[in-house]
């Protein structure tokens, strides 16, 4: 790090502390931006979006319905960030079927699909530097062979759970060779009990798989948090296991929803939760009022980089070095890069 970053001490002394199982990822839509520093000096391949962008390109594809003079600043005028109200809004002529096929052809559409299901576009993770970090953290290198490397879950890791419909942090940590043997995904529509090996990726909201199959159903408008959101429904019970049962590490996090911020207020200091985002960003300020630890950094690219310090801060020279490997940073370069199978584009 070139810089000292507020909140770093904190979350290594967390993580240094954590037993198998007891830390918590949390994704929001912004771990897979492409950071606005980067504009200038590497290329964006694929479009990834914000809440906000997300609903204003579905307002693109249905402005028609809405009347001629509704334009998405009015819309923001009248809902701000109460996105289930403003996706209602936007949404109200479709179908499930027609709502759920926007949206996925939104988030995957100038994305490949001929990869085999295993793999995700390397050109996608190499501009989301937070996604790709979030899927190093959550993994460990098992052995080295010859020819190959295998990897398995950080076993710090209980569990990750995600706002986001995408499936691009599943569909990336299968590049580790193991996703079906370490993670078992749940949503709002189809939750199997895990079998003992597998830990849980709670999709809140439901998600759209990067293998073109069945289209799925999600949570989006206000009826469906309304129903999901329910004393006793899926997304509001996976909100309250988690923010009391783990340390949580908030990645691409606004703190504008709504179910989330009620539930850390009242659970607030059971456990630790930490937030990793630029400094002087609102989601910084949100986190602090909530009572989530933030870890400030410079820009939205050094996230990755505060991930890195925080893993290989627990990382013993003898361990690197039995997988022959020369440094902890080694271990992150090894990670980072995955299997030798598995080539940038």
């Amino acid at each position: 790090m070139q810089k000292r970053l507020n909140g770093l001490d904190e979350i290594k002394h967390a993580y240094r502390a954590a037993d198998c199982d007891s830390l918590a990822l949390f994704l929001g839509a912004g771990v897979n931006l492409f950071p606005p520093e980067w504009a200038t000096i590497k290329k964006k391949y694929f479009e990834t979006y914000s809440w906000k962008e997300l609903l204003k390109a579905l307002y693109i594809r249905n402005k028609g319905t809405l009347g001629k003079d509704v334009t998405f600043d009015s819309l923001l005028e009248i809902h701000g960030q109460d996105w289930p109200r403003l996706a209602s809004e936007l949404t109200r002529s479709l179908d499930i079927e027609t709502l759920v096929s926007q949206i996925d052809s939104v988030i995957y559409d100038k994305i490949p699909r001929k990869d085999r299901y295993s793999r995700l576009s390397r050109r996608l993770l190499n501009q989301a530097p937070t996604l790709h970090a979030a899927i190093c953290f959550s993994t460990k290198i098992s052995r080295r062979t010859k020819t190959s490397w295998t990897f398995e879950r950080n076993p710090r890791i209980g569990t990750v759970v995600t706002s986001n419909y995408d499936f691009f942090f599943g569909a990336g940590w299968t590049s580790y060779q193991g996703f079906k043997e370490q993670w078992k995904v749940q949503t709002p529509f189809g939750k199997k009990e895990p079998k003992s090996r597998h830990r849980p990726i709670n999709y809140i909201h439901g998600y759209l798989p990067y293998k073109p199959v069945e289209k799925k159903n999600i949570v989006f408008t206000q009826k469906s948090y309304n129903e999901f959101y329910a004393p006793s429904g899926f997304s509001i019970n996976t909100l309250r296991q988690t923010i009391r049962e783990y340390d949580l590490i908030f990645l691409g996090v606004s703190f504008v929803d709504i179910p989330l911020c009620e539930m850390l207020k009242d659970y607030k200091g059971e456990r630790r939760q930490f937030v990793i985002d630029r400094v002087g960003s609102n989601a910084i300020e949100r986190a602090k009022a909530l009572g989530v630890h933030p870890v400030e950094v410079p820009n939205y690219s050094d996230i990755a980089l505060a991930l890195e310090e925080i893993y290989t801060s627990m990382l013993s020279q003898k361990e690197c070095e039995e997988l022959g490997l020369a440094s902890p940073q080694a271990y992150w370069d090894r990670l980072w890069k995955g299997p030798n199978k598995v080539r940038n584009k």
